[in-house]
């Protein structure tokens, strides 16, 4: 993609799925320029990511909050299988 192309898009999670859609002006209406982003790539993405948190920590395990600072979800380093 190109930067303007990036700057124009945006995550948007809905009931079940999330999606990576173009930029549109109302606030009630998702664009029909959207690619549904896969269970496959989100779960990659948590992957590299905790690999990366859990070497950078120097830990076993970390934790998720919501905007409350409740713990949503507690990630923990598994063995090699």
């Amino acid at each position: 993609m190109t930067e303007k192309e990036l700057k124009d898009t945006i995550i948007v999670t809905g009931w079940k799925s999330a999606y990576i859609v173009k930029k549109n002006k109302s606030k009630d209406l998702m664009s029909q320029v959207r690619r549904e982003i896969t269970e496959n790539e989100i779960l990659g993405l948590i992957v590299w990511y905790s690999k990366n948190k859990f070497q950078d920590d120097n830990s076993d395990e970390y934790v998720i909050t919501n905007s409350q600072g409740e713990v949503e979800l507690t990630i923990k380093k598994g063995g090699v299988k």
